[in-house]
């Protein structure tokens, strides 16, 4: 039954022009896209035999496996699809790309400024800060102190695994701090993630999201990595597929630039 069963792919931005959400629907234009940028193309797939229990859980970077499932996963990822099928229609979305329940939300930064302007001053310069996504922040704000501890140490688990595979990850001491700041550490003060984004969607195991480019990653030295955890969990015997992507901000590495150039 779990046979073929697809695992999203998500690509960072790197070189590929113009900027902007890709509005491309057609995956062979997809796939040329991607090969024009030298960005693999393969569609990844699990058998049956991947699963144990009902689950399967792996962190990823493009289409690689560098980590296998570890315990701290499945203290998370029942409980979280939990708490976010508990929000009804609150999580829910219209983006076309995800189907089932059609549940995607983010947490960190959003790709523009904020709606009501906040700026970090230096000096006598102001520079424009991005939105904190609001969903994200009520499901951390409501959720369960110990399940809201082992989510963060999930995150920064991944962050860790990425940093082993690369040591040029999250090279950049001053921006780190800066977004932690601003974030994460109101949430995990302790946990010093580097993480400016993620993204968070719940659906049927054999509902996919549509293959696509996320331009609104950085594609500074550094910050082109991305984590993805695939989980599918059976809750009260229905299967349901928790994707969570964690990425850098275009955006954030932007306000960096500026803050160290002094130009606002």
């Amino acid at each position: 039954m779990m046979d073929n069963n697809h695992v999203l792919c998500i690509y960072n931005r790197l070189h590929v022009s113009p900027h902007g959400d890709d509005d491309v629907r057609n995956k062979d234009e997809h796939e040329r896209v991607l090969r024009e940028a030298k960005i693999s193309c393969d569609t990844v797939h699990i058998s049956d035999r991947s699963f144990s229990n009902g689950d399967i859980i792996v962190l990823r970077e493009g289409n690689n496996i560098i980590q296998n499932a570890s315990v701290l996963y499945r203290l998370v990822t029942k409980s979280l699809i939990c708490d976010i099928l508990s929000g009804g229609d609150f999580y829910k979305t219209n983006d076309p790309r995800v189907h089932g329940n059609n549940i995607r939300f983010f947490l960190g930064f959003n790709s523009r400024p904020q709606r009501k302007p906040m700026f970090y001053k230096k000096g006598n310069k102001r520079y424009l800060l991005p939105d904190i996504h609001k969903k994200g922040e009520h499901l951390l704000d409501n959720m369960d102190e110990n399940l809201k501890s082992n989510f963060g140490k999930l995150l920064k688990e991944c962050e860790n695994a990425v940093r082993r595979q690369h040591p040029d990850a999250f090279c950049d001491v001053f921006r780190n701090d800066f977004w932690r700041k601003l974030w994460s550490e109101i949430h995990w003060p302790n946990l010093c993630l580097s993480w400016e984004f993620v993204d968070i969607s719940v659906k049927l195991p054999s509902q996919n999201m549509k293959c696509h480019l996320d331009y609104m990653n950085d594609y500074r030295t550094g910050y082109t990595y991305c984590a993805v955890i695939s989980s599918v969990v059976d809750i009260n015997g229905v299967l349901h597929r928790l994707t969570i992507i964690m990425a850098s901000r275009k955006i954030c590495g932007g306000v960096i630039d500026s803050i160290k150039k002094g130009i606002p």
